[in-house]
């Protein structure tokens, strides 16, 4: 549900999900000078009371024993997310501009404009928006409040029963209830699971084949080549200990890749009427350890489709074979079909699926993106070309995910681009979810990875949303070598808020914890301004704070078909002068010149490139047996032109005089002197040249002693989207 509401120069709208409801602010301009932020009430059903939202960022002059809310420390940003609401409940928030009273300390504050807005969060009992998210390790401080410091293993019963259930967040109980719909002989439960290991989810399949319901299973058994994959033989043990086997087939053909459903037909009568799919494996890891999500879809078109593929499953098909029978299901469109769900299937004979999604984020206002591991090209290409009007929303598991060090610079540099990585505090729920996630109690695959959603949201706030959700991951492997499935949903406001609402909140807090990590690194305390400078990066045109802030409030100008975006800011706004304690300017440093190595499949940043120095090519060294031959380098134009032949000269001065230069650079680039941040591509490139040729020929003494390990290094690690995990 999605609500707005205007007072004098203040708007305010409210998007509700299912345990979640975001405030996004609007302040005009001509409201702004003296406003130190904006006060949060709300109400809940049954309590009209109106209580303070908390806020524990402080002024450096507030008193200590003050109590930690929106009344006495205001918000001081333009976007609010409450996590603590109840699904089906009505809440009214109240938002008040607050603008300094009078000067001195401590700060005081008076009112503005205000506005109060009514919603009420989706209930996930209902078919219609049958959707449920875990809290996953973001939740750890929550967690703290509310259990303690302590794993949950250790806290006595009840109290470790309800910790885990308050991870689950209802994830794991609604998987349990859609299997408890299946009450007789009458009803089928057709699974296709990765990971089928969870004793209670799988006892509650028994329990179904006890009442004489169609119980069918097919879970991973492929022997990758990895002797660490030990995902088949957990499988094979518990599906014999919830005495399960003699209803299970083994997946094996193509030994290669995975079988990474994680789907549930429901049937009545032999005929499907409901399909559970979503992220969720069926382990203690992907329950309470890792962000995921459940999605019942109560539509037998849906279900049909799934039915018909867990067929195919079923009959363990070679990878040709698969393909066609996937195809034979339906094949993947070119464009976004009109408003309704649409399953789309792996694995694929081609990258039209990858096409399709690249497609509708590059037709997107907003985007928002959740993926574990590798993306493909057709997605990165995406972020690293926004033109001005848009915004893209990045939570990824790993760095990785969005490929080498220079590509994910390139992403992050974009003022459109906002991104956040899964990062963990130091806690006993940490050390909880990752024991659950090492290799010993987990697949290999899943190791250390907390965010395992795989969404892409476009337009999530606007009239015509497009969801993407499933177990398929945006990958070249995903789509066109692994078992997968992903829904393809258009037009579901209700569903859409859902999804956008849990995305904004783990994508907030690991936000927050990578900037409180690098505030820590640098010893910074995070204090309120008092000032209404902390604004100012909120109102400079095309800035990523900007954006954000007109995206949320519902006031950011639609980009017309075919027509560049309204307004059209500079793609790289000039920077406002912060003030000491607001965040840093949204300009972002200027790059360097690019790398000498280009990215090896995605295309080079659209941002203006800076202008790169014309690089000149190290000077040839020659060495002879008795004395070192001077000599004299034509200058190259480009750095990817031939290497320049060298010129013996006469002139033992000037050759002296050049080669000095060159030593000078290189032995900055390989000593001490490497601290004093990056010299340019090609001064690297000059001395990386110069120090290979210098090892393997005849050099002054001292010189080799000090060049030659410096520059001996060992061979350069590959990238990480080399490394990446490609899923």
């Amino acid at each position: 549900m999605r609500k707005t509401a205007k007072s004098g120069g203040l708007t305010v709208r409210a998007i509700a999900g299912s345990n979640n409801v975001l405030i996004g602010i609007d302040l005009d301009p001509a409201k702004r000078a003296g406003c130190l932020g904006f006060t949060l009430q709300r109400s809940d059903t049954g309590t009209p009371a109106m209580r303070f939202l908390p806020n524990s960022i402080t002024f450096a002059s507030t008193p200590e024993d003050t109590a930690l809310d929106t009344e006495n420390s205001p918000l001081q940003k333009f976007r609010w997310g409450d996590y603590t609401c109840k699904p089906g409940t009505a809440y009214k928030y109240t938002v008040t501009a607050r603008y300094r009273d009078a000067n001195g300390t401590p700060v005081k504050l008076k009112d503005g404009d205000s506005v109060e807005v009514d919603v009420t969060t989706e209930d996930p009992t209902q078919q219609a928006t049958a959707v449920f998210f875990n809290r996953a390790a973001a939740a750890s401080q929550a967690y703290i409040k509310k259990f303690g410091d302590k794993d949950p293993t250790d806290l006595p019963a009840p109290l470790n029963t309800q910790a885990l259930a308050w991870l689950s967040r209802g994830l794991e109980e609604a998987l349990l209830a859609f299997q408890s719909q299946a009450t007789d002989k009458s009803f089928g439960l057709h699974c296709a699971v990765y990971e089928f290991q969870k004793e209670n989810l799988l006892n509650g399949l028994k329990a179904a084949l006890d009442r004489g319901v169609d119980v069918q299973v097919v879970y991973h058994y492929r022997h990758k080549s990895s002797a660490a994959d030990k995902t088949w033989k957990k499988n094979e043990a518990a599906a014999i200990k919830a005495g399960l086997a003699a209803v299970s087939t083994k997946r094996t053909q193509n030994p290669g890749v995975i079988m990474h459903n994680k789907f549930m037909v429901l049937l009545k009568d032999g005929k499907p009427i409901a399909v559970w799919t979503g992220s969720t494996n069926w382990t203690e890891g992907g329950i309470y350890g890792q962000l995921n999500v459940g999605h019942a879809v109560y539509d037998p078109k849906v279900a049909e489709t799934y039915e018909g593929y867990f067929q195919l499953l079923k009959k363990d098909l070679s990878d040709k074979d698969m393909k066609e029978g996937v195809r034979g299901l339906g094949a993947v469109p070119s464009t976004v079909p009109g408003p309704g769900v649409l399953p789309i299937l792996s694995p694929q004979s081609d990258r039209t699926m990858l096409e399709l999604y690249g497609s509708i984020m590059a037709n997107a206002q907003c985007v928002l993106v959740s993926a574990p591991f590798a993306l493909a090209d057709e997605i990165t290409k995406v972020v690293m070309s926004v033109p001005p009007g848009k915004m893209n929303y990045l939570l990824v598991d790993k760095e990785g995910s969005l490929g080498d060090k220079s590509e994910i610079k390139d992403i992050e540099q974009i003022p459109a681009n906002s991104v956040a990585f899964a990062a963990t505090l130091p806690s006993n729920l940490t050390s909880f979810q990752d024991k659950l996630l090492k290799d010993s109690a987990e697949s290999y695959h899943h190791a250390g990875v907390h965010i395992h959603s795989k969404i892409i949201v476009a337009d999530p706030f606007g009239d015509d949303p497009v969801l993407v959700t499933g177990s398929a991951n945006f990958s070249t492997n995903s789509t066109m070598h692994n078992d997968s499935n992903s829904l393809l949903v258009r037009g579901d406001t209700a569903i859409t808020d859902i999804y956008a609402t849990e995305f904004m909140r783990m994508f907030e807090q690991y936000h927050f914890r990578g900037a409180k990590k690098k505030a820590d690194d640098k010893n910074t305390v995070i204090t309120l301004s008092d000032t209404d400078a902390w604004s100012d990066r909120y109102y400079v045109d095309g800035s990523e704070e900007a954006m954000d802030r007109m995206l949320f409030a519902g006031t950011l100008p639609p980009i017309a078909p075919g027509k560049p975006p309204v307004p059209t800011p500079p793609a790289k706004p000039p920077a406002p002068k912060p003030p000491s304690s607001t965040p840093p300017a949204p300009k972002p440093p200027a790059p360097k010149p690019p790398a000498p190595k280009p990215p090896s499949s995605t295309p080079p940043s659209p941002k203006p490139p800076a202008p790169k120095p014309p690089a000149k090519k190290a000077a040839t060294k020659k060495a002879s047996a008795k004395k070192a031959a001077s000599t004299k380098k034509k200058a190259a134009k480009k750095a990817s032109s031939k290497k320049a032949s060298s010129k013996k000269v006469t002139t033992k001065k000037a050759s002296k005089k050049k080669a000095a230069t060159k030593k000078a650079a290189t032995k900055k680039t390989s000593s001490k002197k490497a601290a004093t941040k990056k010299k340019s591509a090609s001064t690297k490139s000059a001395a990386k040249k110069a120090s290979k040729k210098g090892a393997s020929k005849k050099a002054p003494a001292k010189k080799a002693s000090k060049r030659t390990p410096a520059k001996k290094k060992p061979a350069k690690a590959p990238s990480k989207k080399s490394q990446k995990r490609k899923r």
